[in-house]
């Protein structure tokens, strides 16, 4: 398989009212639900496929209030369209904005734009070799793979070729049970897996490799509905800079059945400026008992002290080179690398 860079399929999802999707099947501009927010540790049953089965997510777990809108958008009034000429439409699911047009035979993706909280707007266009999302008509069973190529823009890294590839199968039919005694008994599961590749020139560090792995499965109520019913997607980052996965799963129902604040296994916060020359600020919602470490590439904790909303570290002291800022905030800790320069 080639390698890929991740975004892509954070792209568009596909619906429809019949067994068999085809462009009618597509969410016209403006269609938007709104998703829950769910356990990310759940079992993904991905294992689960054929015809006539059951997927059961009944043991699923909401985070109270934390909702993400799922919608499809005019792409010409998006900032980003200049750099997306030919689209139509864009899916903006939480940071990430994909960009597509279709046609009788095919979704089409001309790339995307991931706000990415330390370094700002990631672009990745398809100018050189667009990314078929589906072909049409497409039905339980099917499946294709396909390449694509361009170019992915980093702020403080400039450009670089990028080049990936993505399998798509609908690999299920059945009932999906969700909590709650909510069931849907004509759905339909895509799978989307892409991956991607591309060498960006970090500041100080230079050349460096990214690869990034995406899976994403969506469940559709394909007699009633133009809008994902589940979706489970999981993204990995592989480099000699960051290593991070994370998945996001969100539900059209409400699960009304919650988890508590001490299972959130992830501490949501931004670092500014990055690259820098001295300091940075953190930016985040943490507990009172909140800290950092800051860590070199050997493993070596060079500093710590507790922090909290706007808390500002100076680094001014260190080697230009990069390191790890892990902070712990109720238990649990995320890590993001910093630079100076």
């Amino acid at each position: 398989m080639k390698k890929t860079l991740l975004f892509t399929a954070l792209t568009v999802s596909l619906i429809g009212n019949a067994q068999s999707l085809t462009q009618a099947n597509e969410a016209a501009i403006a269609e938007t639900q709104t998703m829950y927010v769910c356990d990310s540790f759940v079992d993904r049953q991905e294992n689960v496929t054929g015809t006539g089965i059951t997927w059961d997510f009944t043991a699923l777990e909401a985070y109270s209030g934390e909702t993400r809108d799922y919608l499809v958008a005019d792409a010409t009034v998006s900032p980003f369209y200049s750099d997306f000429g030919t689209s139509v439409k864009s899916l903006k699911i939480g940071a990430i904005e994909t960009f597509y047009n279709s046609t009788a035979a095919s979704r089409i993706s001309q790339g995307f734009v991931y706000v990415e909280p330390t370094l700002g707007n990631v672009v990745a266009t398809f100018e050189t070799d667009e990314a078929i999302l589906v072909t049409y008509p497409f039905s339980n069973g099917d499946s294709f793979n396909d390449a694509f190529s361009g170019t992915l823009s980093v702020p403080s890294m400039g450009d670089s070729p990028l080049s990936g590839e993505i399998d798509v199968t609908i690999d299920g039919e059945g009932t999906l049970n969700l909590p709650n005694g909510v069931s849907y008994s004509n759905v339909i599961r895509l799978v989307s897996r892409d991956s991607s590749f591309s060498t960006v020139n970090v500041p100080i560090i230079g050349a460096t490799d990214v690869i990034i792995e995406r899976t994403q499965h969506e469940y559709y109520d394909i007699a009633n509905s133009n809008m994902p019913v589940l979706m489970v997607t999981n993204i990995k980052m592989i480099s000699s800079v960051i290593n991070d996965e994370q998945t996001v799963v969100l539900a059209s129902d409400d699960p009304m059945q919650y988890l508590g604040l001490n299972n959130v296994s992830e501490v949501n916060f931004t670092v500014s400026p990055n690259p820098t020359t001295d300091k940075i600020t953190v930016t985040g919602q943490f507990s009172a008992d909140a800290n950092y470490t800051i860590v070199s590439q050997n493993g070596k904790v060079l500093s710590s002290a507790s922090l909290n909303n706007g808390t500002t570290i100076d680094i001014s002291s260190l080697a230009n080179g990069m390191y790890f800022l892990n902070i712990n905030s109720n238990g649990n800790t995320s890590s993001k690398a910093i630079v100076k320069k």
